[in-house]
């Protein structure tokens, strides 16, 4: 059963936009980065673990709308509430085209992930990985194929990054 992420996934997007932001402006926001990563391992659990259930997925939705109220919050302080927008981007970036969300240079039968590459990470330990492939690497982002138990080996690997 695959879950409807899309919602949730674009409303973190649009949170770790105006994080990014506040930053570059030289805005301090806490632990609202920490806050956003955990809540991706979590979103990320739910896209990628067939075994993920509604329950983690609204934990998932409710970690990233806490994470959205915490910089609203820094920013009416500030008084600086209506110089960032969250609008929601209208394409999830890293995600394809096509109907299934599938990247093109992979089979329609095989298992696949896309994931944001955290800093750190070495790409070597994935590639180690017996029966994964690197197929694709754009903007900090990489996509990995192989059989499903082997996916699920490498989505953990990276996710040990997070994890630290």
């Amino acid at each position: 059963m695959h879950m409807n992420t899309e919602g949730t996934e674009r409303l973190w997007q649009a949170v770790m936009n105006v994080t990014a932001a506040m930053k570059k402006e030289g805005i301090e926001t806490g632990d609202v980065a920490a806050r956003l990563r955990d809540a991706k391992v979590l979103l990320n659990h739910c896209i990628y673990d067939e075994h993920a259930h509604g329950e983690e997925l609204l934990a998932a939705e409710l970690a990233v709308e806490a994470v959205q109220g915490q910089v609203i919050s820094i920013l009416r302080e500030l008084g600086r509430e209506g110089d960032f927008s969250f609008d929601l981007p209208e394409k999830i970036p890293g995600r394809s085209d096509s109907a299934s969300g599938r990247p093109k240079k992979i089979s329609l039968n095989q298992p696949w992930a896309r994931i944001k590459v955290p800093e750190g990470t070495s790409l070597r330990v994935i590639e180690a990985i017996e029966g994964v492939e690197i197929v694709e690497r754009e903007a900090g982002y990489i996509t990995i194929t192989g059989g499903k138990a082997e996916v699920q080996k490498a989505l953990k690997e990276i996710s040990k990054v997070y994890l630290k």
